[in-house]
């Protein structure tokens, strides 16, 4: 399994068409997921515009007439979430390789 989340977040997504296929391999279905630019708020993530979105997803919001999407599903919110954490640590620095010359 590629992600993990609670199965509390999974019974709020209980419209997922596609069975969790997101936790498994990282994709929606047979599509990529939308990719967030930012949370908006709990179980809200705004998107990039693509041309790709699935509009027949039950999480797929559209606002400023069609031009603005948002994400409302709570697994996707949850993976998001999860992923800006991890980016948000401090990396180790690990020791240089020595050269001989």
């Amino acid at each position: 399994m590629l992600y993990t989340v609670s199965d509390k977040i999974k019974s709020k997504t209980n419209k997922c068409a596609h069975d969790f296929a997101c936790l498994k391999t990282g994709v929606c279905g047979n599509k990529a997921k939308c990719t967030a630019e930012s949370a908006f708020d709990k179980d809200m993530l705004v998107v990039k515009t693509q041309e790709s979105f699935d509009i027949s997803c039950p999480y797929h919001v559209t606002y400023s007439g069609g031009s603005g999407h948002m994400c409302t599903c709570p697994t996707h919110y949850a993976i998001y979430m999860k992923n800006k954490r991890m980016a948000s640590y401090p990396q180790p620095i690990l020791p240089q390789p020595r050269v001989r010359k």
